[in-house]
């Protein structure tokens, strides 16, 4: 494993992650190499980091290998109750091999997939791009498509030493970059054949997944990364969203009035199927005249007269428990109205022009401009403006405060 093999990902991370390997063995414990999704409701999320290998042995780590996202996708589309799989990228890319079989996954899981991304680039981004969606953070960087090799030439260094190296081989172009010898011109002509062939792979797998034309493909396959805006603008993302991964899926809210109706339909089954199992043709007749009597006695709030059905309390008592909501909503109108009131009245307090302070010090009034000049300092030292620096204020100094409101006013008897 070297940098001379065939890499789709970032230099840095290709050098970061050689660096490490060579530092020594490291241990990490066997069960960890299981990529475990992460339920968040009705979907599972799967975190992709690190550099991207076709398998991964247990002395290796910040590595994501192809053939734990392939388990782990499969595994989730099993699952009942899950409606999406969400792929959490932070990753600069990987290798070659296995990367085509992981994308092939991804592109034919029957559940909604979508692509989260902070840093996806690549490889990362040839198996984002097969997801139904791509979605970032305002500050990721994705992109970066292309492959790339690099052959290290370390004959002068070889002559330097006196070594030098004869190779012998079935053909000219077997043995390229082994250490100490020069690539021939046909070694660098196959070399580029090589990366030219996976490049325009990396191409159409984009552009079908993407579903891009060629002259949005042509902008787009120069090996550039791009950050979020510019990705967006580019089709490489379809949105960015910072918040995308705290909120659980909540696919109903999508649909307003579709709960409401779904709720009826449950109730009306769940009913309908206990009366019929009881042979009770007149319980059945009995429910459904008491839902229809629930729903019309709230035209405006039906959800409200579902739960109550549900609930199998009387009319009376559902209207006593509405009551009391409209009596907690009209409560805390209220009170949001009395505090807007109040804020109106501290800025009313405190409009006409201020006595002057010289050298930041108070007049002769001390306890008016004093609190006008603590005022100042808070508003000052906590950049914020002048209702919540009075809030603030009025808390530690409240007599100069009710003395400040009792001024004369510019223009007043």
């Amino acid at each position: 494993m070297n940098i001379n093999d065939l890499w789709l990902c970032e230099h840095d991370t290709l050098t970061s992650f050689l660096n490490n390997m060579r530092q020594g063995y490291k241990p990490v414990n066997i069960n960890s190499l299981q990529l475990a999704p992460v339920i968040d409701g009705r979907r599972a999320v799967i975190s992709i980091s690190g550099m991207l290998m076709k398998s991964r042995q247990p002395w290796m780590w910040g590595v994501t290998s192809y053939q734990e996202i392939i388990e782990a996708v499969q595994a989730v589309e099993d699952m009942p109750g899950i409606d999406e799989i969400v792929l959490d990228f932070s990753s600069g890319g990987g290798g070659v091999l296995g990367l085509a079989e992981a994308a092939e996954a991804i592109s034919n899981c029957k559940k909604k997939t979508t692509a989260y991304a902070s840093f996806c680039c690549s490889a990362a981004y040839w198996l984002a791009s097969q997801c139904d969606s791509i979605v970032t953070e305002e500050n990721a960087i994705v992109g970066s498509i292309g492959v790339m090799r690099a052959v290290a030439d370390y004959t002068k260094m070889y002559d330097d030493w006196g070594i030098k190296i004869e190779l012998f081989r079935s053909g000219e172009l077997k043995g390229d970059g082994v250490p100490g010898t020069s690539l021939s011109d046909g070694q660098r002509a196959s070399i580029q054949r090589e990366i030219d062939g996976l490049a325009a792979n990396f191409r159409a797998t984009v552009m079908t997944g993407r579903n891009l034309t060629e002259v949005q493909m042509e902008a787009i396959t120069t090996g550039e990364a791009w950050c979020a805006k510019d990705a967006l603008a580019l089709g490489l993302i379809d949105s960015i969203n910072n918040s995308f991964l705290n909120s659980s899926l909540q696919s109903a809210n999508s649909q307003k009035g579709t709960k409401m109706e779904k709720e009826k339909e449950l109730a009306k089954a769940e009913e309908l199927k206990n009366a019929e199992a009881k042979g009770n043709e007149d319980g059945y007749k009995a429910a459904m005249t008491d839902l229809t009597q629930m729903l019309a006695a709230f035209p405006n709030d039906q959800a409200f007269a579902v739960k109550q059905f549900q609930a199998r309390v009387s009319l009376l008592e559902a209207k006593a428990a509405y009551a009391d909501v409209l009596a907690d909503e009209n409560k805390k109108l209220k009170e949001q109205a009395e505090a807007a009131k109040q804020e109106q009245q501290d800025l009313a307090n405190f409009e006409g022009e201020e006595e002057p302070v010289a050298n930041g010090k108070p007049g002769n009034n001390s306890t008016k401009i004093d609190f006008a000049v603590k005022l100042t300092e808070y508003m000052e030292a906590n950049k914020c403006d002048k209702v919540t620096a009075i809030k603030a204020c009025r808390k530690d100094y409240q007599d100069a405060y009710n003395a400040y409101c009792k001024r004369p006013q510019k223009g007043g008897n």
